[in-house]
């Protein structure tokens, strides 16, 4: 069996996995604007910013999961270049609308409008 180089799904499926690890390893200790999950929503407060940083850390994890084994099955399903890529592409933006989703809700419930 030949794997596709190209497997979107596949190729940011393990960069999702890796960064959610390094994210949640080493998160950044302060709000910045370099390095972290960054949104309004997240960077309003110290206490914010810490709880959103290891949520979207492991919903990253999960997110690159998703991707990774999906990517690892089309491509044993040996589907053609343009589905590999047009089902991953698909797939990336699904799962990060859902670590976007995801990580604003719990925000917005752990901490109110406040």
């Amino acid at each position: 069996m030949e794997l596709y180089l190209g497997n979107t799904g596949l190729l940011c499926g393990v960069a999702f996995f890796i960064m959610g690890g390094i994210m949640y390893k080493w998160p950044p200790k302060n709000i910045n604007g370099l390095y972290g999950y960054r949104t309004g929503a997240s960077m309003r407060s110290q206490e914010r910013w810490v709880f959103a940083q290891s949520y979207a850390a492991v919903q990253m994890m999960k997110a690159g999961g998703v991707l990774a084994i999906a990517g690892l099955i089309l491509a044993v399903m040996q589907a053609g270049i343009e589905t590999i890529t047009a089902v991953g592409m698909v797939l990336l933006f699904v799962c990060t609308g859902y670590l976007l989703f995801s990580t604003e809700r719990a925000i917005k419930k752990e901490f109110g409008d406040k």
